[in-house]
């Protein structure tokens, strides 16, 4: 697959891809202390300027973002994150390593979303189809908005 995962050197700022398609990017990255709300920023390798990021949105509550209709030709993408409080900017500003789509033979031998059920209170029950001759890797994490795998 040549999608990546992004971070920085301190890994308590990182981005995190957690999803990808032909044209769509999802992406995570940890909560900060007293943030309000978060200033998401993107470029392309199109770009001919440094620093030239495009503003998504200044007013992102969640610490998990999808930019969708990206065109393949543009790739790889960078995005980068500032936490805001009520006033003006807090913290470091994060930002990703180069991101890219899936190619179409990426995305056509991707396997379906496994099914998640319930089983009480304290378990969960995963299953999903065989898809090709590929190994598999169980990986879980609670809900937290940008926590590590």
């Amino acid at each position: 697959m040549s999608s990546s995962t992004a971070t920085q050197d301190n890994s308590k700022h990182a981005i995190v891809l957690i999803d990808s398609d032909t044209t769509s990017l999802t992406i995570s990255w940890p909560e900060v202390p007293r943030a309000r709300r978060y200033a998401l920023e993107y470029t392309d390798a199109t770009t001919n300027e440094t620093n030239a990021y495009t503003v998504l949105s200044d007013k992102l509550t969640s610490t998990q973002a999808r930019k969708r209709n990206l065109d393949p030709k543009n790739g790889p993408f960078t995005f980068r994150v500032r936490a805001r409080d009520e006033v003006d900017f807090i913290g470091e500003m994060m930002t990703s390593d180069e991101l890219n789509l899936l190619s179409e033979d990426e995305a056509n031998s991707r396997m379906e979303a496994p099914l998640a059920t319930a089983v009480g209170n304290c378990c969960a029950h995963v299953q999903w189809k065989k898809a090709h001759d590929n190994t598999f890797e169980l990986q879980m994490r609670e809900v937290q908005g940008g926590a590590a795998w």
